[in-house]
């Protein structure tokens, strides 16, 4: 049955995998919290529920941007599915942040196909990775992605391989003008949640 449903795409698929997301979402939230007079923890959970929803958004565009799967919504339902099995993620907000950068570099690297703007695209990636990894730090090891994909376009520009790098330092540039201005100190201490936290 859910073969049948599933097996093309409509924006109604959408909304009622949506749907599914918002239940198990408001379910696990109001398992461990009670909100009697507190409007602003409500309205950070819906804000957090607005970033699931952006999330499923960048990530249906990139499979049919990309033709990753056939037609249907397979991909969004198991994402959810998993998403669901996994209910400790809904109490913290950082590993989607960094999920959602993840997911934007990867779009770029999904994009090397092309062949055009490679330079770009690569630093685009690395930044992304960059701002990501300030949210969830073994992020970082999707920089290992990012130099699979440039081994695959057999470039022999060996300049293409240091650009991530150059991404990389330019985040940490600004994390650490950052912590200068926040906290006049010339030590940088690891501290994502002094960036956001929810």
């Amino acid at each position: 049955m859910l073969t049948n449903f599933f097996s093309n795409s409509k924006p109604f698929h959408f909304i009622l995998i949506s749907l599914l997301l918002f239940v198990g979402y408001t379910f696990y939230n109001f398992q461990i919290s009670s909100f009697e007079n507190d409007f602003i923890r409500l309205i950070q959970l819906t804000f957090k529920f607005g970033l699931y929803i952006v999330l499923m958004l960048i990530f249906a565009f990139i499979i049919k941007k990309n033709n990753l799967t056939q037609i249907n919504s397979y991909a969004l339902f198991i994402f959810i599915c998993l998403l669901l099995s996994t209910p400790n993620v809904f109490q913290n907000s950082k590993p989607i942040f960094s999920t959602v950068f993840i997911l934007l570099a990867l779009r770029r690297i999904l994009s090397f196909n092309s062949k055009k703007n490679i330079q770009k695209k690569i630093l685009d990636a690395s930044l992304w990775i960059g701002v990501a990894t300030l949210f969830y730090f073994w992020s970082i090891l999707f920089l290992l992605v990012l130099y699979a994909a440039l081994i695959q376009l057999a470039s022999k520009n060996f300049k293409l391989f240091l650009i991530p790098i150059i991404g990389m330092f330019f985040v940490f540039i600004i994390c650490t003008i950052y912590f200068l201005y926040l906290d006049n100190n010339m030590i940088l201490v690891y501290r994502p949640q002094k960036i956001y936290k929810l």
